[in-house]
């Protein structure tokens, strides 16, 4: 249908009243810090497409009656920006209130006959093991062996073929860090921090930088992402889970970029937290696992093949045989000691270095004490031979590659 031009002189308001609208919306759109709804760019399209009835819609639905706090506009935005957010620190957050600290020594996670495969035959089978609350688990194993999906199903990112990862309690809150974690390189470690404990509605009482500052970040807290070496992602990745103060902390190789002074740090770090609340991680360096677990779960070939006390895997398939060293030679002759101790087995290195070889670990409780006080010497020190993580770890792995 034609106009004539004075036909169209009484919708030139209108016009101008729809064309400023949509300018008034497009510039609100760009300067508000908060949409609802829909991201901010979605509704742009949508109010230049559909003129003028789009920036209707947006006045309606996607403009909020106020503007959120600044934290809570941080997340907004990063959220709509498309990335590989692959490696971020997760978060399972299944009530909006903390939950009430179980007892120490309560279970809090129970893995119950969980298995995962997939289309390579590569996975997990039949893994079953409990994690007490406010101690440290380990899960070790070899390469390959299962563990990172292990930590996925835990974390809810990963849905199981069958059995069951769940917390002890229906509102306990998880976080997990992988072993690489990943972020916006233009974002600063605070908003990172702030980005996660906003995404997570956690009601915590540790803040952002309270958090930073736990582990080592608190002097660069505002520079960029970008400019941080693997370590400080390794740190800043613990920061991002730590602060939506989780009962259960999932920690995938948290000292793996470190140098020894980081170690030293995360490891104090570790040892603090897992006075509230339930700890799981993995680590390929088990001299640090051996300071740090409660409790040892092995995995290999994506099997359970040893579980227990830190003290029950280093003793595993151990034999019980003690070095001592003096300060000085004992008085006491070998032969006379052998007599007074039967069922231990004494040889002498030299005069101040002896090796005591009992029949079982229970024998050993009392008779290494007699044998010390039968020596009459001042003690260096009394080592368990073999007695550390690695030996120990060959050793069960090689038996079930055995088995």
């Amino acid at each position: 249908m034609n106009l004539a031009p004075d036909q169209l002189v009484p919708l030139i308001p209108v016009a101008v009243l729809a064309l400023a609208l949509d300018l008034f919306c497009i510039v609100d759109i760009v300067r508000r810090r908060h949409v609802l709804h829909l991201p901010r760019f979605v509704w742009a399209i949508i109010v230049l497409a559909s003129f003028p009835f789009g920036a209707i819609l947006y006045l309606v639905l996607g403009r909020g009656a106020k503007e959120p706090p600044a934290e809570l506009a941080l997340a907004q935005s990063a959220a709509a920006i498309p990335s590989d957010t692959a490696g971020y620190p997760r978060h399972a957050a299944t009530a909006p209130t903390d939950p009430a600290r179980s007892p120490a020594n309560h279970p809090a996670l129970r893995v119950e006959h969980v298995t995962k495969t997939f289309a390579s035959g590569a996975g997990i089978r039949d893994i079953s093991f409990t994690a007490q609350d406010r101690a440290v688990t380990a899960v070790i194993g070899p390469n390959g062996a299962g563990k990172t999906v292990l930590f996925s199903i835990i974390a809810g990112l990963v849905h199981a073929d069958s059995g069951s990862a769940r917390p002890e309690s229906a509102t306990a809150r998880v976080a997990y860090c992988p072993d690489v974690p990943q972020f916006e390189p233009w974002l600063t470690a605070r908003e990172v921090v702030s980005t996660s404990l906003v995404l997570s509605q956690s009601t915590g009482t540790l803040s952002a930088n309270a958090a930073l500052e736990q582990c080592g970040l608190g002097a660069v807290s505002e520079r960029r992402v970008s400019d941080f070496s693997r370590g400080m992602l390794q740190r800043l990745g613990i920061a991002a889970a730590l602060v939506l103060d989780p009962d259960i902390l999932i920690l995938d190789e948290p000292n793996s970029a470190l140098d020894p002074i980081g170690r030293a740090d995360v490891r104090a770090l570790i040892a603090q937290q897992k006075q509230h609340r339930c700890i799981v991680l993995s680590s390929h360096l088990l001299s640090e696992v051996e300071q740090l677990a409660d409790a040892i779960v092995v995995i290999s070939e994506g099997q359970l093949v040893a579980s227990g006390t830190t003290a029950e895997i280093l003793t595993h398939r151990l034999s019980p045989v003690w070095t001592i060293r003096l300060g000085s030679p004992s008085p006491t002759p070998l032969d006379e000691l052998a007599a007074a101790l039967p069922g231990v087995t004494l040889t002498q290195a030299s005069d101040t270095l002896i090796t005591a070889s009992f029949e079982s670990f229970a024998a050993a409780e009392t008779q290494l004490t007699r044998l010390v006080g039968l020596l009459a010497a001042p003690i260096i020190e009394v080592t368990l031979q073999d007695r550390d993580l690695d030996a120990s770890f060959a050793r069960i792995v090689q038996n079930q590659e055995q088995s």
